[in-house]
């Protein structure tokens, strides 16, 4: 019973955790493409596997018929038996399933050679292991019961062939055999197997290989953790503002990281409404041979106008520094423009998971806000909005322009004015 208490605890305190990212035209951020080409493809074999015994049920049953009508008028072979038709049918069925996987195993094994030959000291390190691994093991449940598939049929080949069987048969399995077996070898030299922009992206997204999700993790670890939540030396970003007494001014104590769908990032936020009034360092540390390397965040006045006043909001915010990478590679045609959105909201997807698993709820720090600057009346009209949805009632606003107070000599170095 108290365990069950304490499990729709959780669940209710997971509930109440707030969006992490504030959305102002991004768009719907798709999900993972999965398996639902697999399974459409499954129930499509299923019933064409059942039109398909139907049929050779029915087709047998009349050639059986036929058959024995010949039969009584004139002296001919023994009558047709539908058991045997249909053994028959069935029969060059699994023989074309052989003659297509013998071929993809074939085109695995080619690949293998070609590996072992022309990069076996460049890519695998003159490793067999690896070689083996990359173009020969058997990686899912489809690859081992082609594989199991493949091993019996060829043992029931073998015995079906050594046995009393007529020619005439004989022939027909080594047509059958040969005409998919070419099949399917020109069916890969002609590239009908490759796989499109859509299967590639569903390997890419399930194996974790694609651009966007290394660059959220990268930004997550290299930055957001480093500067927001890490405190073994007592300094972060929240602290920072505790520190210099700054929480009191502030609209709200989080860092709003601004995405913008276009991926133009400027130095800084370009609004007659938006201007930087302090900056506060939330880092200090020796980093990858750096020592002492620092970690600031800027403090901005948003003035926005409400009901014929002006009202001042101030707030940590910065553009999330690798779209503007995002934006590089698709200047200099490495991403095209067909990838370049989807990566965008996968980066977007992939860090605000990230950040929901990995910050606690107690150390709730940063906000993400997408939004297409060709839809904004104004980026400081768009963070108001943002600001309002984040905090609520608890959101902090001045009526005046605020002067923030000096620094001191103890807090001089983690947080300057900005003049």
């Amino acid at each position: 019973m108290a365990s069950g208490i304490q499990q729709q605890a959780l669940l209710s305190k997971k509930a109440e955790r707030p969006p992490t990212v504030v959305d102002f035209g991004l768009g719907k951020i798709p999900h993972r493409r999965g398996h639902h080409v697999w399974l459409i493809t499954l129930l499509l074999s299923i019933v064409l596997s059942v039109l398909y015994v139907v049929w050779l049920i029915t087709d047998a049953k009349k050639a059986e018929e036929k058959s024995k009508q010949e039969n009584q008028t004139c002296i001919v072979e023994p009558p047709v038996k539908a058991s045997s038709l249909i053994y028959e049918e069935i029969s060059l069925f699994f023989i074309a399933m052989v003659a297509t996987i013998v071929t993809i195993y074939i085109t695995r094994f080619i690949q293998f050679i070609v590996e072992r030959v022309i990069y076996f000291k460049t890519r695998y390190d003159q490793s067999w292991k690896k070689l083996a691994l990359s173009t020969l093991v058997i990686k899912n449940w489809g690859d081992l019961a082609g594989f199991v598939f493949l091993l019996i049929s060829s043992i029931i080949l073998v015995v079906f062939f050594t046995s009393d069987v007529d020619d005439d048969t004989k022939k027909t399995i080594n047509v059958v055999l040969g005409a998919v077996g070419l099949t399917q070898f020109f069916t890969i030299l002609m590239k009908l197997n490759d796989q499109t922009t859509a299967q590639l992206s569903d390997v890419l997204e399930s194996e974790h290989f694609n651009i966007a999700t290394g660059m959220a993790w990268n930004f997550f670890t290299g930055y957001i953790e480093l500067c927001l939540t890490k405190s073994d030396d007592h300094s972060n970003l929240k602290k920072t503002l505790q520190k210099a007494g700054l929480e009191n001014y502030m609209a709200s104590t989080k860092l709003v990281l601004l995405v913008p769908i276009d991926c133009i990032v400027k130095g800084l936020l370009d609004d007659h409404n938006i201007k930087a009034v302090a900056k506060v360092r939330s880092r200090k540390c020796n980093r990858a041979g750096v020592k002492d390397r620092v970690y600031w965040q800027t403090i901005y006045q948003i003035t926005s106008t409400e009901d014929g006043n002006n009202r001042y909001y101030y707030c940590c915010c910065e553009y999330v520094t690798p779209i503007d990478t995002f934006y590089q590679m698709k200047e200099k045609k490495i991403v095209n423009d067909d990838h370049f959105t989807d990566q965008i909201k996968l980066f977007v997807k992939v860090l605000s998971r990230v950040l929901d698993e990995h910050i606690k709820k107690n150390e709730d720090c940063v906000r993400l806000l997408t939004f297409d600057p060709l839809q904004l009346h104004s980026v400081s009209h768009m963070m108001v909005d943002a600001l309002k949805k984040m905090e609520g009632d608890g959101l902090k606003s001045f009526d005046s322009e605020q002067d923030f107070p000096e620094p001191t000599d103890m807090i001089k170095e983690e947080y300057q004015l900005i003049p």
